[in-house]
């Protein structure tokens, strides 16, 4: 059985087809949820993570337009700024989430303007832009997928033991850092 989605590169010519000729090879839903499980589950992880980065940036709007008035002007309008930019992570997080067609948009727009921020922030919103960007993503978008999420709610995504320990770790470094913070 040919497979359309075995060469997942968007980048690679002919590879990503227009939303009116993606064709899923089965019509059975649980083998195309279960296909698509892993990557309708790596997007909504990206609609997470702008959530998280819209709730910090917000709080560091917040700080900036919290300075003791006749500083400087200069805070007031970077804090504006900075809360516009957390209020778009926000929207376009809650949009990932949901799997939002508009949303997967919003969110290649963000992974592009987040490639700016070198080095970190180029490779994580680069690989956020290729999961965004593919033909599986496409799909996972669509009407029909959403009609497959329907018919098999009993399918979850099962995450796997060692990113619970990755995130473990994470939370553990950023707890230290924020005590060493504190402790200084």
């Amino acid at each position: 059985m040919s497979d359309i989605f075995e060469n997942d590169n968007p980048y690679a010519p002919g590879s990503v087809l227009p939303t009116a000729q993606i064709q899923v090879p089965s019509t059975d839903d649980e083998e195309i949820r279960n296909k698509f499980i892993n990557h309708e589950a790596s997007v909504k992880s990206i609609g997470f993570l702008y959530y998280l980065s819209g709730c910090i940036g917000g709080f560091s709007g917040v700080s900036l337009l919290g300075r003791p008035a006749g500083i400087d002007s200069f805070f007031v309008v970077v804090g504006i700024a900075v809360l516009g930019i957390s209020l778009a992570f926000i929207i376009a997080g809650r949009g990932l989430r949901r799997l939002q067609p508009w949303s997967r948009i919003a969110g290649i727009i963000l992974s592009v303007l987040g490639m700016a921020s070198f080095p970190v922030g180029t490779f994580v919103n680069g690989y956020f832009l290729y999961l965004l960007a593919s033909s599986k993503s496409q799909f996972v978008f669509s009407d029909q997928y959403k009609r497959v999420m329907e018919a098999t709610p009993h399918i979850k995504y099962k995450t796997s033991i060692i990113i619970w320990i990755l995130l473990g770790l994470l939370l553990f470094l950023f707890s230290v850092g924020i005590v060493a913070s504190i402790f200084r």
